[in-house]
């Protein structure tokens, strides 16, 4: 079976997506435990930053991902 081109999503970075959750990794654990100091407020302002932090790169590699082209032939497939 073949997979079809508009089904890829990400425009096939998938190494792009990968260096992008260990970045976001490498971001929150460290703030983490810097902002522990702070309690529980602390510890959950870490996934936000971390997020915001990955939210940049993540725009960028979508936005340079090639538009989806409309072929017109529909990639669900009638079983019966």
């Amino acid at each position: 079976m073949r997979a079809c081109s508009s089904c890829a999503g990400s425009g096939g970075d998938a190494p792009g997506l990968l260096r992008l959750t260990v970045l976001g990794t490498a971001v929150r654990l460290p703030l983490a435990y810097g902002l522990t100091g702070l309690g529980l407020p602390g510890v959950c302002l870490a996934p936000a930053v971390a997020t915001a932090v990955q939210c940049g790169p993540a725009g960028m590699l979508f936005r340079r991902a090639p538009a989806q082209v409309e072929t017109g032939v529909s990639s669900v497939r009638v079983v019966g």
